[in-house]
């Protein structure tokens, strides 16, 4: 499997980075976020992301603990409800999830974002995509998940390499403000010699889950919260030491 991923990832060409990133001038999304450079103080590593998501995880608990617990009231529940609603509820949650909930999942990824950044977490993060980029946020996520699907139509590896190289997607809308294409191109850009490293970052955050899971079910809700967190991490700190080499 190892060997075939690698191979994929040279066989593909690296698209040119968006000019968003490019750019010498940070993107006006970055106020209130803390500090962008602040990126450089995590290592780009799976251990790195992780120690870092734990001390933010610590220091702001009850902020991103109601965050998230907002955030799948309103993405999750909400259309399970509406799917509960007879013939037409069906697509009614499904309808929900595209317009609603995929916004409101980039929204928490923002206010994650702005914690491993060194700023405040914010509840009012998750509403951000209705306020600057919803159209980008909703289409990026349907775009998403039919790259993913067919990647998985394709093979099992295919996949999982696209879902790897593709996980900043969340991130480039909402604090960068790219739109659809140009945020899945840039995710794949900028991921670019670090697949093996948020692969891994993925793998162990599986782990965290299932064993938050074993140690008693409430266990799960920091364990899932530190997982998001540690891709926040690598976001930045691939973003920001990408960004000292232009």
């Amino acid at each position: 499997m190892c060997e075939k991923m690698a191979a994929m990832d040279a066989s593909v060409p690296e698209p040119q980075a968006s000019s968003a990133f490019s750019s010498s001038s940070l993107p006006s999304n970055h106020t209130g976020m803390g500090a962008p450079d602040a990126g450089l103080a995590i290592e780009p590593t799976v251990g790195g992301a992780y120690s870092h998501a734990w001390t933010i995880l610590k220091a702001d608990f009850w902020s991103l603990l109601l965050i998230g617990f907002l955030a799948w009231l309103l993405g999750g529940v909400v259309a399970n409800v509406l799917g509960r609603l007879g013939a037409a509820g069906g697509g009614l949650s499904a309808l929900y999830q595209i317009l609603v909930g995929t916004p409101i999942s980039f929204g928490a990824a923002y206010a994650w974002l702005r914690a491993v950044r060194g700023g405040q977490p914010r509840v009012d993060d998750l509403f951000a995509p209705f306020q600057r980029n919803w159209v980008s946020a909703v289409l990026a996520g349907l775009l998403f998940e039919l790259v993913i699907i067919v990647g998985f139509l394709l093979l099992i590896i295919p996949g999982i390499f696209l879902a790897v190289r593709l996980s900043f997607v969340p991130f480039l809308v909402v604090d960068e403000g790219l739109g659809p294409v140009q945020a899945l191109t840039e995710s794949f850009a900028r991921t670019g010699g670090y697949g093996w490293t948020i692969f891994g970052a993925a793998l162990l955050g599986f782990v965290v889950v299932i064993v938050g899971l074993i140690l008693l079910l409430i266990g799960s809700i920091p364990a899932t919260m530190l997982v998001y967190l540690a891709f926040a991490s690598l976001f930045a700190a691939i973003t920001a030491r990408k960004r000292a080499t232009i």
